[in-house]
């Protein structure tokens, strides 16, 4: 049985296929057909949130950003078939610029900052939240993972949690998600097969060779020898 507050409604056996988009008219049995159906301990309620995206997210190999003048909001719904929720505006490698930003009424952190450039000196306003509000989310306003912030004539207002939340904890998942970014930049290097195509022996012989010749030209450097005397001496 299937109680929606919203609307005043029971329904029981609610049947929805790929294409409802609405709960209410899915294929059900309605109040006047529930007599001896069910009982109340098969009750279920729904509670419905309000429509929501993602966000945005700068990875960890984006180049420097600039946002300003940008409002984010009804954000942070990551997957809504798992319920996992991220940052409004999620920053991996904080070396951006934003000013006159906007964060409010978002489902969970405002923002979340994982690594800040802590040697930012070619560009003095970079990682750096300037003029901004933060207001109205449903978790923290900002989050950090690595102090190296700055934060300027902004406002951190009404959020459901901390104005600015530091937890250094990342967990391996987030590691290893975060390391992938840093791999997919590296595969777009080929890589050669097979060492050149040489077994070990052929390695070692060309080691050998390379160690007898630099062991050739230091002696010919200490021992101040023309070429003929010193090959007859390695000889």
């Amino acid at each position: 049985m299937l109680f929606i507050s919203a609307l005043f409604n029971i329904y029981s056996n609610v049947r929805c296929d790929e294409f409802d988009t609405d709960l209410t008219k899915c294929l059900s049995d309605r109040y006047w057909e529930l007599e001896n159906s069910c009982s109340h301990a098969e009750d279920v309620g729904i509670r419905c949130y309000p429509g929501s995206w993602a966000g945005i997210r700068l990875g960890m190999t984006a180049h420097e950003s600039h946002m300003k003048g940008v409002i984010i909001e009804k954000a942070g719904l990551f997957d809504y078939t798992t319920r996992s929720f991220k940052p409004a505006l999620q920053i991996d490698f904080h070396h951006h610029v934003i000013q006159d930003v906007e964060i409010r009424n978002n489902l969970q952190d405002g923002v979340g900052v994982v690594y800040s450039d802590q040697y930012a000196i070619v560009n003095p306003s970079a990682r750096v939240f300037h003029s901004c509000t933060f207001s109205g989310n449903r978790r923290h306003g900002i989050t950090l993972k690595q102090l190296g912030v700055n934060i300027t004539n902004s406002n951190l207002e009404r959020n459901d949690g901390s104005g600015l939340h530091f937890n250094p904890f990342l967990k391996r998942a987030e590691q290893r998600e975060l390391a992938s970014w840093l791999k997919l930049q590296q595969d777009q290097y080929n890589k050669i097969p097979g060492r050149l195509g040489l077994s070990n022996i052929q390695i070692s012989t060309v080691y050998t060779f390379l160690i007898f010749w630099l062991c050739f030209l230091c002696s010919l450097f200490l021992f101040n020898c023309s070429f003929p005397m010193a090959y007859l001496v390695l000889q």
